[in-house]
């Protein structure tokens, strides 16, 4: 017979009476119990973390010391300019991730701030108001392409695909898109407007 102490960072300790018997298998499922925490509550990462260029398609993520309040916490939650987005929690509810419902405006500083009523789990207050400023690039990145670079063995009525981290707007494709063989000749393709998506 042994006594069994399970121990794990942020939860109660716990002992468990364990009979061990010869060449049987003894399986133990304990539960542990979450220890308070009531420490203030503080960011202690953010991102974005950069002060310029930031992507269009950034997410805005902020990872807390102890877990959160989720409905006071989001109540605190500002971005300006004003953007639609959705909350999701991570981290047993440690991370907020906002996720705007589209790309953030290119060449725009944004604010993210949250207010004093931010509170923990355990209904302790925010140490301080928190904010950070950035701003967002003003030109548009190329991602990727269908088909990559080099590919080989691409049928003739293959449909490209460029990817960038900000929606286009589809009118200023025609003249501005290029296309050449392996020999530099340029070869002459139509641009439908109406097979365009974000």
């Amino acid at each position: 017979e042994y006594d069994l102490i399970v121990d794990a960072e942020n939860y109660n300790k716990d002992t468990i009476h364990v009979i061990v018997e010869e060449n049987k298998t003894t399986f133990i499922d304990p539960y542990l119990t979450e220890a308070p925490n009531y420490s203030p509550p503080i960011v202690k990462e953010y991102f974005p973390n950069e002060l310029e260029n930031v992507r269009l398609d950034s997410k805005i993520i902020l990872n807390f010391n102890v877990k959160m309040d989720k409905a006071s916490t989001q109540l605190a939650f500002k971005i300006t300019p004003s953007v639609p987005g959705t909350f999701t929690w991570e981290n047993n509810d440690k991370r907020l991730i906002f996720s705007p419902s589209n790309y953030l405006t290119g060449g725009t500083q944004y604010e993210v701030s949250l207010n004093i009523f931010a509170k923990s789990y355990y209904n302790i207050l925010i140490e301080q108001p928190f904010n950070i400023l950035f701003n967002t690039r003003s030109a548009l990145s190329f991602l990727k392409s269908y088909p990559e670079q080099n590919s080989t063995d691409i049928s003739r009525t293959v449909k490209i695909k460029l990817k960038f981290d900000g929606p286009i707007d589809p009118y200023s494709l025609g003249g501005n898109v290029y296309f050449q063989d392996l020999f530099d000749n340029d070869v002459f393709l139509l641009i439908n407007e109406e097979n365009y998506s974000n």
